[in-house]
């Protein structure tokens, strides 16, 4: 989401509400929607400046699966360190940032909720313009960060609790062609895995039950 979100926003900023270019555009996404808590500083021409995550393996893991409110609660907890950890990693203040973006759904509710307020108060105390992300349509966007692909394309999401194909026409512009209809594609991952007891993965990238099972 964080690394493709930055698209979207240039769609708005292009509108008006910014004198930067796009290349030298900065902007500041948070994502809350799972159990991580990530966030990442990218540029207008797709360049990640920096980048940071906090997983929570170790809180869900006695439990089978994410529990949402211990979820939000971590976010609660990792979110101001997140965002700090980012900004100095890019060496920047939240001054030299053109936007912020943040997920705005799909997602847990009460994780959304903790990412949103953090983005809102950066946003209004600091007079930034404010994006709000669909995650899904970021995943889609996200190809066109490290390739040349043209609108409109068809697209596979097999993203958590997501299974989608779709057609992309543009930003903010996209038609569902098909979905699951029950289970996702990674909460089967996730069910089986907890069934045959598989010890969870604590990785930076592709943890947890499903990467478990599919290791």
């Amino acid at each position: 989401m964080i690394r493709a979100g930055y698209r979207q926003v240039r769609h708005v900023l292009r509108r008006g509400k910014s004198s930067c270019s796009d290349a030298s555009m900065r902007v500041l996404g948070i994502e809350s929607s799972c159990d991580d808590t990530a966030a990442a500083v990218v540029t207008g021409d797709g360049r990640i400046l920096s980048e940071t995550n906090r997983h929570q393996y170790s809180v869900h893991e006695a439990h089978g699966g994410i529990v949402p409110g211990l979820a939000a609660d971590q976010h609660l907890r990792n979110i101001p360190e997140v965002v700090r950890d980012t900004l100095a990693h890019a060496n920047l203040t939240i001054h030299d940032i053109d936007a912020i973006a943040v997920t705005r759904g799909p997602g847990m509710p009460g994780g959304l909720t903790v990412g949103l307020a953090a983005a809102k108060t950066l946003a209004c105390v600091h007079n930034k313009p404010l994006i709000g992300v669909h995650h899904m349509e970021a995943h889609a966007l996200m190809a066109r960060m490290t390739h040349t692909v043209n609108f409109p394309f068809v697209c596979l999401l097999a993203s958590g609790g997501h299974t989608l194909t779709v057609a992309v026409h543009g930003v903010n512009e996209h038609t569902l062609i098909g979905s699951t209809r029950d289970d996702s594609v990674g909460e089967a991952f996730d069910k089986v895995a907890r069934e045959l007891n598989i010890p969870w993965i604590n990785a930076q990238h592709g943890g947890g039950p499903g990467a478990a099972l599919e290791a």
